[in-house]
């Protein structure tokens, strides 16, 4: 009885085991590709294109980073996004990226740490209302 025992608990155990496996599976098929660090896309990049190419994707990068035009990055506190009521929780990160994103483009490197902050921010960039529930717009 005991062997009898192990042996259905084996055979339960490989079917949730395969469940797992199928949801760890499906999960992988909707994830993001792997990014790879922005110097190394950068050199992959200009190795394959025009030196005026080159260097407007370097001044492209130089901008994203933050360091060549404000010498620092704007600073996003998590929850002064949270306390913003236009933007859904499952969309937080994204607006942080968003934020990001826009204000090194405009060389700006506010200290967003307040609700209040971040709304004025998005007003500044025109973007009330770009996180509703049913996704970014």
């Amino acid at each position: 009885q005991g062997e009898g025992a192990r042996v259905g608990k084996a055979q339960g155990g490989g079917a949730q085991a395969a469940a797992a496996e199928a949801r760890a599976r499906a999960a992988a098929a909707k994830a993001p590709p792997a990014a790879i660090c922005p110097p190394l896309a950068l050199a992959l990049a200009t190795t394959h294109c025009s030196a005026s190419t080159a260097r407007r994707l370097q001044r492209r990068m130089a901008q994203l980073t933050g360091v060549k035009r404000t010498g620092y990055a704007p600073v996003i506190n998590g929850r002064a996004v949270a306390g913003v009521a236009g933007i859904p929780p499952r969309l937080r990160g994204s607006a942080i990226s968003a934020l990001h994103v826009a204000l090194r483009l405009r060389g700006e490197a506010p200290l967003l740490l307040e609700p209040s902050d971040v709304d004025e921010a998005l007003q500044r960039l025109g973007a009330v209302g770009c996180f509703g529930e049913e996704g970014v717009r």
